[in-house]
């Protein structure tokens, strides 16, 4: 899924994403850069009337997110990316869940400390028109498959 390197003069929009899982539930994480702007969204895609989680934030605010200028080597929200997809790889980012929002946490380790940063995730307004098309979705390929099994229990019972 990965797209082309931004460099800090580049329009395009990068778009990565990552699976985080916690509790055996799975979460996916999409990060959205554009010029200095990365927008993260999380979401289960197994739980269909789950909420989205969104959040966007500037490489100044990345930076200010880590105290002690943990952040200060970064160049771009691209080397934050790449950073997370490193973090994610070694199954070292966590999700919380709580009423109002979700976080992704981890840590970073800077002069021989760990020090834990958290992202807070805002739950996404519901697009009901988009629900209501995958809810459709959704019936259709059961009725499609209902047909399928009904047809296959009538071949089988006329060969017997």
């Amino acid at each position: 899924m990965s797209e082309a390197p931004l460099s800090k003069t580049s329009k395009e929009e990068i778009t990565e994403s990552i699976s985080i899982e916690k509790d055996n539930k799975n979460y996916l994480l999409i990060m959205k850069i554009k010029e200095e702007v990365i927008t993260f969204k999380i979401s289960e895609p197994e739980d269909l009337g789950s909420l989205t989680y969104l959040r966007k934030m500037t490489l100044k605010e990345i930076k200010e997110k880590g105290k002690n200028n943990i952040f200060f080597g970064l160049n771009s929200c691209n080397d934050f990316l790449d950073y997370l997809k490193a973090l994610s790889e070694m199954k070292k980012i966590s999700i919380n869940k709580k009423e109002d929002k979700l976080s992704f946490n981890f840590e970073v380790e800077y002069l021989l400390k760990k020090h834990s940063i958290e992202i807070d995730l805002f739950p996404e307004k519901m697009n009901l028109d988009s629900i209501v098309r995958e809810l459709c979705k959704e019936v259709n390929l059961l009725k499609e498959k209902i047909k399928i099994s009904e047809n296959n229990y009538k071949e089988e019972t006329q060969i017997k």
